[in-house]
């Protein structure tokens, strides 16, 4: 049984959630799957962006992750949400992250700069 009890408590502590106030930060990540299309199966890249607070979520699909899609799917993500969260946490993606080091700290792309520029919010790496 003690093995377990570990394995659970293991998970429990894994999967805490992180809070944050309402209208602060919205998650973005990419995930794929195989799907068949027209008879041809396909991977599809899907841009899953979520609410820090509520948890709501907008998923847009790409064949392909690359910076043209992270951004417009943050933007598509917007327009959905009637709203532009001042902190983006996104994954280390390459498309978005130049470098990222523990002494160095975070170097995004130029792209993702401009991005968040025009819509007054700030990328978080994660």
């Amino acid at each position: 049984m003690k093995p377990w009890r570990e394995e659970l408590l293991a998970k429990a502590r894994a999967t805490v959630r992180f809070e944050t106030p309402p209208g602060q930060q919205m998650q973005v990540d990419f995930g794929a799957l195989r799907v068949p299309i027209a008879g041809i199966l396909m991977t599809v890249h899907l841009c899953v962006t979520t609410l820090g607070y509520s948890r709501r979520t907008y998923v847009k699909a790409f064949l392909a992750e690359r910076q043209e899609h992270w951004l417009a799917a943050m933007e598509a993500a917007f327009q959905h949400f009637g709203e532009v969260p001042p902190v983006l946490l996104i994954d280390n993606a390459k498309a978005l992250v130049v470098l990222h080091s523990l002494t160095t700290g975070v170097v995004f792309t130029e792209a993702l700069l401009a991005f968040c520029r025009l819509h007054g919010a700030t990328a978080n790496a994660c």
